[in-house]
């Protein structure tokens, strides 16, 4: 029993032994492959930079940047040819004659837009300027009807001071008289002389330049005043009117009869004080509403 065991000893020793050595000679083998392959591609590259010998990829780039040299080059030349040939032309007399033609329209252009915009400034003053009128006119105008509506304030103020006045006047005396009675119209707010007067004496003559004839029927002549004749009692010029009109009758000789229609009563104020301003005597008739005057002859002595 005991000299197998030594046996079996023995031959496991003889086993390690052999596998540490196979072992330690794989490593040798390993590491002799990876030194002579290390050694090998440094020695072949030495080799290659000795003999001018260059890498297929860096063949690859060299051929690559060739071919882009190659191809600048074509552009380049082509590019040469273009330009050449726009040497060749402009060398072309129509090319010549165009281009003077360009030249003369560029200046012509040029002063074309010179005087546009010396145009657009003189229209720019030019509206500047008629702003400014308006503005003067405008300002003008407010003043005028402001002055306007002051006067036509005044002369509404006058008118009713004028009838306030006439108002608180006494009614005239009634005095029996011999004198000529001469007829007057007050209608319309206006006054009217029913005759004629020649060379300063009154007529038995319809003044028809401010009445008109309306009917007649046997010796009856009715009429109705002309709405655009006689005098304005209302006018800022109506003293003056009457001064005038009344010329040619005398305080002393006649007497006024105004004949009063209904849209004139307030008027027949400013004619009453104004006549008796003037020492006439007056003898003052209602006139009813829708009625004309009518006159049924006579000898002038009395109105009918």
């Amino acid at each position: 029993m005991r000299r197998r065991g030594q046996a079996a000893d023995g031959l496991e020793l003889f086993l390690d032994t052999i596998c540490n050595m196979f072992g330690g000679f794989l490593f040798i083998m390993l590491f002799v492959v990876v030194s002579v392959r290390t050694t090998s591609d440094a020695a072949l590259r030495r080799e290659r930079e000795e003999l001018g010998i260059v890498d297929e990829v860096a063949v690859e780039e060299l051929e690559r940047e060739l071919k882009s040299l190659v191809e600048a080059k074509n552009d380049r030349e082509r590019d040469a040819e273009s330009i050449e040939s726009a040497l060749a032309r402009l060398n072309d007399p129509e090319v010549e004659r165009l281009y003077k033609e360009t030249v003369d329209k560029s200046a012509e252009l040029k002063r074309i837009v010179e005087e546009g915009i010396a145009a657009r400034d003189r229209a720019k003053s030019e509206r500047d300027r008629i702003a400014a009128f308006h503005k003067t006119r405008d300002e003008l105008k407010s003043r005028i009807e402001a002055a306007e509506a002051d006067a036509e304030r005044a002369r509404g103020e006058k008118v009713a001071s004028d009838r306030a006045k006439a108002r608180e006047t006494f009614a005239p005396q009634m005095r029996v008289s011999n004198k000529e009675e001469v007829g007057v119209i007050l209608k319309y707010g206006r006054l009217y002389f029913w005759h004629k007067f020649e060379g300063g004496e009154q007529t038995d003559e319809l003044n028809v330049d401010d009445f008109a004839i309306v009917e007649e029927t046997g010796e009856e002549i009715k009429t109705e005043p002309k709405p655009w004749r006689g005098i304005d009692l209302n006018s800022e010029s109506v003293e003056r009117d009457l001064e005038e009109a009344l010329a040619k009758c005398s305080p002393k000789k006649h007497k006024i009869v105004p004949v009063v229609a209904s849209d004139s009563y307030e008027e027949y104020a400013v004619a009453r004080d104004f006549l008796k301003g003037k020492g006439f005597d007056i003898r003052p008739i209602t006139g009813k509403e829708g009625t004309s005057v009518s006159d049924r002859g006579g000898n002038n002595d009395k109105a009918q």
